[in-house]
């Protein structure tokens, strides 16, 4: 696609080994951090640059988002299943 020139958003879940590596690496620097809260949506976010594979030349923007109802939540679901 980029050869061809077209632009491109992937959506990726935090299971793939990339997203699982960018999100670990940056655990713990924006769940309560007020200045990564995007507050109309009620989540955390935070966007790094990281190559989309290993020998990619371009590095690439990743968004990466925190929800704390979402988290609840599951919390929640995992506490009465372990009940």
């Amino acid at each position: 696609m980029e050869n061809e020139g077209y632009a491109f958003i992937i959506m990726v879940k935090g299971c793939k080994e990339l997203v699982s590596s960018l999100v670990l690496g940056h655990r713990n620097t924006l769940e309560t951090d007020r200045k990564y809260s995007i507050r109309s949506y009620r989540v955390y976010g935070k966007t790094v640059k990281s190559k989309l594979y290993e020998d990619d030349s371009t590095e690439r923007f990743f968004h990466i988002y925190f929800n704390p109802s979402k988290q609840a939540a599951e919390r929640e679901q995992l506490e009465v299943k372990t009940r």
